[in-house]
């Protein structure tokens, strides 16, 4: 019973690749592009809020709303590359 209980909360988690993630090193590359935009915006004194509005409407996310245990996604990072590049400069390598 507890066996069976267990796979079918685990399959789902696996076939999404949150487990996956949370099994690893913790933080996902997109998390940590988002830390990295996060604190160039800060230590450069910008308009945080239009800062992130800007962020927003080029990547199609909310960089606030990404935790540390959300499972990278390549278009998501991609897109969140362009944008820093794009509005200010910044190499998310």
């Amino acid at each position: 019973m507890v066996n069976t209980l267990v796979r079918s909360v685990m399959m789902p988690l696996t076939v999404r690749g949150y487990w996956q993630n949370a099994q690893g090193s913790g933080m996902g590359k997109l998390y940590d592009y988002c830390q990295r935009v996060q604190q160039h915006i800060e230590s450069n004194g910008l308009d945080i809020y239009k800062s992130r509005g800007e962020i927003a409407m080029r990547c199609g996310f909310l960089m606030p709303l990404v935790k540390p245990d959300d499972p990278d996604d390549a278009q998501k990072i991609q897109a969140l590359r362009e944008a820093a590049r794009e509005l200010f400069g910044l190499n998310l390598e």
